[in-house]
Formats: structure tokens, C-alpha cells, sequence
């Protein structure tokens, strides 16, 4: 928003937006305005239908900083994950829970939509997202860890 005044919308419309879950809350519009007169519209559904764990987005964003050398981040370094502070916050809760192969095998297509009031397939794959997210950001960080003391030794 500093940047592209287009992208400077009300607290209120991005929350709107980023929590409109399909067949839940209907999507949500808005438009901003920018510094040149031109109109931006906003047309969202919720945030969880491209990422359920946005922290690798979040991530992506600093490190296109670093890149870019913005003077939010003079002296980061891409790849240094030891200065990233994550503070990631979810409703603690897990989606539909567990299912055993044993009994999943025995279920028809329409079992898949719809079982015990969830719909197993999207539990199945949301789940599946956030865990991907976890493992990568896990070994990034580790990573990270391991050559911190290998560059403060070769920077001596």
C-alpha cells in the first residue's frame, strides 16, 4: 500500500474478502481507488481456497523484499531463515479428523462428499496443504539453522 496507494483498502474489506468461505459467506467486492485516479476492484472468496497455511506466502513476500534490497530489510539475506520470526495463528482446530485406510476403502463416491456431516475430500486435501507447508517451512528453517554457524565461521 505504501507503494501502490491501489492497494490500500480498509481493514474491514480485506477481512470481509479473505474470509468468505464458499457456501458459507457469499464473495465479497470492493474497489479502491489509486494516487493516479484509476480503480482497482476486488473480487474474494476466502484466503483458505489458495493456501491453508499462508505462512510460506508470507515468507515469499519478505524474501521479494530482500531481493528487491527495500530498505524495510537493508541487510537480510534471502536464504537467512534464522532472522525470520514466524507467528502463525489458526483456530486450533483440525479439519473432519482422522481416517483409517481400512474403513475409507469401503466408501462410495458419494461417501467422499459427504460423511457424518463433513466432506472428507476437502478435510483430506486442506490437511494435506497445510502439512506440505509445515514440512517445507520445517526444513528451510533447519536448514537455515545448520549454516548460520558455518557463515558467521567463513565471515571471520
Amino acid at each position: 500500500a505504501k507503494v501502490d496507494m491501489s492497494k490500500d483498502a480498509f481493514l474491514s474489506d480485506i477481512c470481509m474478502g479473505t474470509t468468505a468461505a464458499p457456501t458459507f459467506f457469499p464473495p465479497y467486492h470492493f474497489e479502491t481507488q489509486g494516487s493516479s485516479g484509476i480503480v482497482r476492484r476486488f473480487n474474494l472468496i476466502d484466503d483458505g481456497v489458495l493456501a491453508q497455511n499462508p505462512t510460506s506466502l508470507a515468507i515469499n513476500e519478505v524474501i521479494k523484499e530482500a531481493v528487491k534490497k527495500s530498505p524495510r530489510f537493508p541487510s537480510m539475506i534471502p536464504q537467512d531463515y534464522a532472522k525470520f520470526l514466524v507467528l502463525s495463528l489458526g483456530t486450533g482446530q483440525v479439519a473432519g479428523g482422522g481416517y483409517n485406510a481400512k474403513e475409507v476403502s469401503k466408501w462410495n463416491m458419494l461417501s467422499w462428499l459427504y460423511r457424518n456431516g463433513n466432506v472428507p475430500i476437502v478435510s483430506m486435501l486442506s490437511q494435506a496443504s497445510q502439512g506440505v507447508v509445515d514440512i517445507n517451512l520445517f526444513v528451510a528453517f533447519q536448514i537455515s539453522k545448520l549454516l548460520s554457524p558455518l557463515k558467521t565461521t567463513s565471515e571471520s
